[in-house]
């Protein structure tokens, strides 16, 4: 607030106040500011101040909401027409900003020497107008430097002789434990009266006022003004340091558990306005954990008033209130779901916690959440079990059974969870993505509980009699009795072997679809963390996690499914004699290097742990393959072949491995005269992308002429098969255009960042933009002009036939808004949902 007071002349300074509005009427008003008596050629710039956000992924929609209504008003600037200030709360600052990829400054609770003696200044100021400068608790909290015995002192020395029994006790009480848990909570003024039980009585001096019920109390209490739902006064305690001690002082002194203050609050039946805020805080409080990758300091298990219950007074205090929560608002799930995890996670009752999950999945019956603590349920209570059995030599027939049992429970909740995200996220919208942003991420949990259930079920095999890891003959027996095609012998005098037969041929149609679930799961990952990337960098840490956990049981299961040596194979004399056994073993260590599909061949363009040897090997496997062909995979088997050569001259351009332009191009227009402009996958419209675009932009040949007829076949394909991943993530540009020939001309990353090696914080780089005002960069990159027509940027192609190809441009807002025509130049880069356009410029 200081910032905008001094720079108020140079600034049209405005601070946010409703953040519930939304982001579009936010710009609007924002843009209208800077333009208000003036034409948009003479703008005044705005000073925004935005004060703590849930979380700072909202200022990234909001400036491309600013950027969006900029181009809408035909703003013609040269400097900036918004500055964003925004300010984040963190309990860490220091730690927070250095964290961060962008400029920001920490600011601590710590006064600097100059600004203690400041502070000792204005107090006397204070002194000469008001009677009573210690009331003024915000001032002389930062006088002290946030001293915590101040704090202490305060507050003590304010409850003291306090009636625990009393209203007054109740309503301090109630503030204090929201203002500690709940950001900018408050209990409107109406609401406060009816918990002190005040009426409309008279006294001599007037209707009777909270500020006459609480006496000296209400020196901590402030009247503020809520716009959340209609307009109204509200009550909050001064300070959120004060309310978190007098919840600390409540307990010492009077014995007054938080537990204790959160019951009675859940069993306080008011009415009025503000109602609906109130019980909203509430249920907060019981079930929002802190999350990382939402903008919080931790991650908890719990919310932070559960773990402190479960801290302080153990797990029958917060058995009982969120037993109570759910009786209050017994249509609410989440409070129905803490309680599964509570009795799973903290009691490891899994009869209650399936008992209270599946209350949730009633209310809730399409939430993907809820349906995923279902089948960790089920997947904890089978980690559980093998915990048990592995301190024995062998399982019993009951014990295989429960194992079994507890393992397809698992796989088909989290099975559920998958559908239920894919089908949740598919129709979510794009303005409900904005407006939402807590649960805004795709719930990737069912995919990994079904990879570690199956992983689980596979360990189990290996512990029965007729299955060894260690043994390679033995590993072929199961993965040919997983795929259904081997069956077991079993000994006729052994009953024991009998019965754990039985029981496997019961359990057969589960287990024959172990393989199919982890290779979906593994492939949907794949999809997930290499074509598409996080809108908002702050949750690539949590992504970055996920990633490392699939990469480790990537592991388990290639040493189990496809642990061969393509090297070996395909040196060995063996391989001159093509048979279905040889492809078999080729496919499996394909698999292996996760080379069967796209995402798994790109990775070797951003992944340097990998061996650059070993896109060698894929590159010499798909040959031997299609010299070989005899099966069905010929289409994709040649898409693959395609894209590991483009990979290998990106990673290995010496290499002796990489086949002609000539021979990829044949491959590729035998693969589009098959699968015409309605394929369902967008393979080969992508490798058109790479190996058609002309050299020449006024001369089109018989392949490129097609170009814009694949970007549309290309975009509508993305839609199908990504459309359900992209309302928190959007696609990775994986090649650039450069300014070689041939497949030289396209640049990956990688190329890129060795040009920067001696940056040391690159990824700001990227991240903001600069990267492509760079030297280095366009030294490497080859400029595309174009022109915006109705909001759409084209690029115009030949001479005689003229085509117009569709690219997008890669931060929303860049484009102007109106039917005039305007000539652009660009960077062009190539991702899976077609062309995008890098820094922008009119021509």
């Amino acid at each position: 607030m200081h910032i905008l007071w001094e720079l108020k002349e140079k600034f049209r300074c405005a601070t946010l106040k409703r953040k519930t509005d939304s982001f579009k009427d936010i710009a609007r008003d924002v843009t209208n500011l800077a333009i208000h008596g003036s034409s948009p050629m003479e703008y005044f710039p705005v000073l925004l101040l935005v004060d703590d956000y849930e979380e700072d992924e909202n200022i990234y929609v909001l400036q491309n909401c600013i950027r969006t209504a900029i181009a809408e008003k035909n703003i013609q600037f040269e400097r900036p027409v918004v500055t964003i200030l925004n300010c984040m709360r963190s309990q860490t600052p220091v730690k927070s900003s250095k964290a961060d990829c962008t400029s920001s400054v920490a600011l601590e609770h710590k006064l600097s020497p100059q600004e203690q003696r400041t502070f000792e200044t204005k107090l006397k100021e204070i002194e000469q107008h008001h009677k009573k400068p210690e009331d003024f608790y915000s001032f002389m909290i930062m006088k002290s430097n946030f001293a915590d015995s101040y704090i202490r002192n305060v507050v003590r020395n304010l409850l003291k002789g306090l009636n625990s029994a009393s209203k007054e006790a109740d309503l301090i009480s109630f503030l204090a434990l929201l203002n500690k848990y709940v950001k900018n909570s408050t209990i409107s003024a109406s609401m406060c009266e009816e918990i002190l039980g005040i009426t409309a009585k008279q006294t001599y001096w007037g209707n009777e006022s909270i500020e006459d019920k609480m006496g000296t109390y209400c020196t901590i209490l402030i009247r503020t003004e809520v716009e959340e739902y209609g307009r109204y006064e509200g009550l909050r305690i001064i300070h959120p340091l004060i309310a978190s001690q007098c919840i600390e002082e409540l307990k010492m002194t009077y014995g007054i558990q938080q537990s204790k203050i959160m019951l009675t609050l859940l069993n306080t039946h008011v009415e009025g306005i503000g109602k609906e805020m109130f019980f909203q805080n509430m249920q907060s409080m019981l079930v929002t954990r802190h999350r990382k990758e939402h903008g919080d300091e931790t991650d908890t298990l719990f919310s932070p008033l559960i773990e402190e219950i479960q801290k302080d007074e153990g797990n029958e205090s917060v058995e009982t209130v969120l037993k109570e929560g759910s009786l209050r608002f017994n249509q609410y799930a989440f409070i129905f779901q803490a309680l599964a995890r509570h009795y799973y996670i903290r009691e490891k009752n899994f009869n209650c916690a399936s008992e209270w999950a599946d209350k949730a999945k009633k209310i809730a019956p399409n939430n993907s959440f809820v349906l995923d603590t279902l089948g960790q349920i089920h997947k904890t209570k089978l980690k559980s079990m093998m915990d048990e059995c592995n301190k024995r030599h062998s399982l019993t027939p009951s014990e295989l059974n429960s194992l079994l049992d507890s393992a397809v429970a698992a796989s088909e909740a989290f099975k559920d969870c998958q559908q239920q995200t894919r089908k949740t996220e598919s129709e979510r919208e794009e303005s409900e993505w904005t407006n939402s942003k807590r649960y805004n991420v795709y719930n990737t949990a069912g995919y990994l509980g079904q990879i570690e259930v199956c992983l689980y079920t596979i360990d189990i095999l290996f512990r029965l009699p007729w299955f060894n890891s260690k043994n390679k003959l033995s590993k072929n027996h199961l993965i040919q009795y997983l795929s259904g095609k081997w069956d077991i012998s079993v000994d006729k005098d052994s009953t024991n072997h009998k019965e754990v037969y039985d029981i496997l041929n019961e359990f057969r149609y589960f287990l024959i679809k172990i393989k199919s679930h982890l290779q979906m799961a593994f492939d949907f990952f794949n999809d997930y963390f290499v074509h598409l990337k996080q809108k908002n960098i702050h949750k690539e840490s949590a992504d970055f996690k996920i990633r490392e956990k699939v990469a480790d049981y990537f592991k388990k299961y290639r040493k189990t499914f496809c642990d061969q040596d393509l090297t070996k194979l395909l040196d060995s004399q063996a391989v001159q004699k093509s048979s279905p056994s040889l492809h078999s073993d080729c496919r499996a260590g394909i698999e292996g290097y996760k080379a069967h599909k796209f995402p798994g061949i790109l990775e070797y363009l951003t992944d340097h742990g990998k061996d650059r040897h070993e896109i060698e090997v894929i590159v010499r496997a798909y040959g031997y393959l299609l010299e070989n062909r005899t099966d069905k995979f010929v289409i994709r088997d040649k898409e693959n072949f395609i894209l590991a050569n483009i990979v290998l001259r990106c990673v290995y351009p010496n290499s002796k491995q990489i086949c002609t332009d000539p021979s990829l191009k044949k491959y590729l227009r035998e693969i589009l005269d098959k699968v015409d402009l309605n394929h369902e996958h967008l393979e080969p419209y992508f490798l058109a992308l790479l190996l058609f675009w002309p050299h020449n932009m006024h001369v089109l040949d018989n392949d490129s002429k097609y170009l814009e007829k694949y970007v549309h076949a290309m975009r509508k394909s993305f839609r199908v098969q990504y459309k359900h991943m992209c309302n928190a993530k959007q696609a990775i540009a994986h090649f650039y255009l450069g300014k070689g020939n041939g497949l030289k001309r396209l640049i990956h990353k990688g190329k890129i960042d060795q040009r920067f090696s001696d940056v040391p914080n690159l990824h700001s780089l990227w991240q903001n933009g600069d990267i492509w005002k760079e030297q280095a960069t366009k030294e490497l990159l080859l400029r595309v002009n174009g022109r915006i027509e109705n909001n759409t940027i084209y690029v115009e192609c030949g001479n005689t036939e003229r085509i117009k190809v569709p690219v997008r441009p890669a931060y929303l807002g860049q484009l102007r808004s109106g039917r005039s025509i305007e000539r652009v130049s660009f960077f062009l880069g190539f991702s899976i949902d077609g062309l995008v356009a890098y820094d922008i410029e009119s021509m």
